[in-house]
């Protein structure tokens, strides 16, 4: 090696070092030294939800959250449907009554571990011949064993001859009341008042839930008749529901979430409810809704003339079932007719029907 190659070599050693030494410096600098302190606070980026609360207590880790993640981030699919309990397609509107009842007196008492009900527009028909019900990226692939619904569903079930036996009438509402913002800031005062250029009337859809949409219109238009004339009452029902309406708006499918919803974002002024939905929102929502009573008061609701009364039916659904699953059928069955969900109904300001023999 010469001599010049030899100055090259310690050079270019020397060279390499002192970078080696260098970048340890650096690395060493931002692996030890101290982040200065968070002095701000970031912007929480919430959307104005009513914050509707959980039926199931959440578990740990617990994904809800309802501005952005609704289920997509739960992936499932449940095609093994004899491991399910009990299955039930249901009308959504006493959603509250079976809750409790389900969590405190069914499971309990009998044990299911494997069940799920969707408290939902009445999708039965759908449901059972599609053999499907899905949210987001969750496929449940199985029939409903019971389904429960207005006497319109029950009678398009019976056409389908998707159900057997004769249906078992469940309860009656209470009628209908109109549900505002807290302080009533339009100050409706009566069903009149719907007729107001300054008022949005929420309702249900009249395509996806046509039963509840039906009763809703129905009693608006034969109240305006019994309080007034034909005239009147057509004059009412045509600035609400008529050709050139502004002052009508819906939601897409589940006008017991979707109609609070629309009068809380100040999308509507007020929307016409059964009794025990709105009875529920007051109660889960106090300071953000109250009642105006059509028929009677708050607390002691006497429907006026023309306000429609549902009423709801429980049918068997003609699918296969296993022994347990026939078993766990019949026992619901058998504590509905025998009045074990009447009290559930009534602290819910729903009417039992006290004869299901």
């Amino acid at each position: 090696m010469t001599y010049i190659t030899q100055k090259i070599t310690m050079w270019s050693i020397k060279s390499i070092l002192a970078a080696l030494i260098l970048c340890l410096g650096i690395f060493t600098l931002y692996t030890q030294t101290e982040l200065p302190p968070i002095q701000g606070r970031p912007i929480l980026y919430q959307p104005d939800l009513l914050p509707w609360p959980q039926d199931i207590h959440p578990g740990n880790p617990d994904l809800t959250e309802p501005t952005s993640n609704r289920i997509y981030d739960l992936h499932m699919q449940i095609k093994d449907c004899e491991a399910m309990d009990l299955i039930l397609s249901t009308s959504g509107n006493y959603h509250m009554a079976l809750t409790d009842f389900w969590f405190d007196f069914i499971i309990p008492k009998y044990g299911l571990q494997n069940w799920y009900f969707s408290t939902s527009p009445p999708i039965s028909p759908e449901q059972t011949n599609n053999s499907i019900l899905t949210y987001t990226n969750i496929s449940l692939q199985c029939q409903p064993h019971i389904a429960v619904g207005p006497k319109g569903v029950i009678n398009a079930l019976k056409k389908d001859s998707i159900i057997f036996g004769e249906p078992i009438p469940l309860f009656t509402n209470r009628g209908n009341v109109l549900l505002v913002k807290k302080g009533n800031p339009k100050n409706i005062k009566r069903l009149w008042d719907l007729e107001r250029s300054d008022v949005v009337l929420a309702t249900s859809n009249p395509y996806s839930e046509p039963g509840s949409f039906g009763n809703y219109a129905k009693s608006i238009y034969h109240m305006a008749l019994h309080d007034g004339n034909e005239t009147k009452a057509l004059d009412l029902f045509e600035s609400l529901f008529g050709k050139n309406t502004k002052k009508w708006i819906v939601g897409k499918r589940i006008h017991h979430r979707e109609v609070p919803h629309l009068i809380y974002s100040d999308h509507a002024d007020v929307g016409i409810l059964f009794y025990h939905l709105a009875r529920y929102m007051m109660k889960t929502f106090p300071h953000e809704f109250e009642i105006i009573p059509l028929g009677g008061t708050i607390e002691n609701p006497i429907p006026l003339p023309g306000n429609q009364i549902g009423k709801l039916f429980l049918a068997r659904i003609n699918t296969k079932l296993t022994k347990k699953q026939s078993t766990a059928r019949e026992q619901f069955i058998s504590e509905i007719r025998d009045g074990a969900f009447d009290p559930y109904l009534e602290k819910h300001h729903i009417n039992p029907i006290r004869d299901r023999k």
